[in-house]
This record gives C-alpha cells, structure tokens and sequence, in this order.
C-alpha cells in the first residue's frame, strides 16, 4: 500500500514540496522530515485485522484495515501552497486506485505539531475492506 500512496503523491501537484523514497526515519530514530524540510516521506503500511461477523462454521468474515501515515514539514512562517497541498494530498483516499482495491472505508486525519519554528503535518491514510 506504501507503493500505492507514493505514486498518487508522485501524481499529486505537490507544489515546492518533493517526494522521498527514504522511510521517514533513521536507524536511530532520528525524523528525517523535520532535517530536510518541504519533502513528503511515507511511512511503511500497518495492518489490522478485526472480526466483523462471526460465523458458526469459523470462517469469519473480517475487517482489514491498512493504515498509512505520510509527513511533511516547513517552517511554521513560510507555508508556501500549504493548504492546497494538504488538500491534494487528503484527496488521494478518494483516488481510483483506491477505490478499485475494494475499501469501503477511506479516510484521512491530518494533524499538525510545532518543533521550534518548524510545522510538522502528519497525514493518516486508513483504508479498510472486507476480507
């Protein structure tokens, strides 16, 4: 699903903003997003599973859910087209692509934090479907 996610943002007006390859972390747990300023890094998918139905026989109909977290940060008084990237970004869990994997539930919570002068935005992609 990280691959996925990525290439929508490659095809995403990201404006000043590029995208990483790189995992948005070091080794040693260092945030890469808050040293290089205006790239957007995509953290490797998380899956879940939940019981939706219970069935008789044991075989389960199940929910899965992935879920995806993109970061991205600037300086806090510089937000060049931040607002629409944000927006653009928020509009890839409504993408074709995603829509044709089968999830009924697409949503995406965006939230901000201050380090110093730098503004960290934290996108949570989660998709999930029946399975």
């Amino acid at each position: 699903m990280r691959a996925v996610v990525m290439e929508l943002i490659q095809d995403t007006d990201t404006g000043v903003y590029t995208l990483s390859q790189e995992l948005p972390y070091t080794a040693d747990g260092t945030a890469l997003y808050t040293k290089n300023l205006k790239k957007i890094y995509v953290n490797l998918a998380q899956r879940s599973e939940e019981i939706a139905i219970a069935t008789l026989d044991a075989s389960n109909i199940t929910n899965q859910t992935t879920r995806v977290q993109v970061y991205l940060a600037n300086e806090a008084r510089v937000l060049p087209s931040y607002d629409q990237v944000v927006t653009d970004l928020i509009a890839i869990k409504d993408s074709e692509e995603i829509r044709n994997q089968g999830y009924y539930r697409r949503q995406c919570e965006v939230s901000t934090e201050y380090e110093d002068n730098i503004l960290i935005t934290t996108l949570e992609y989660e998709f999930t479907k029946i399975k």
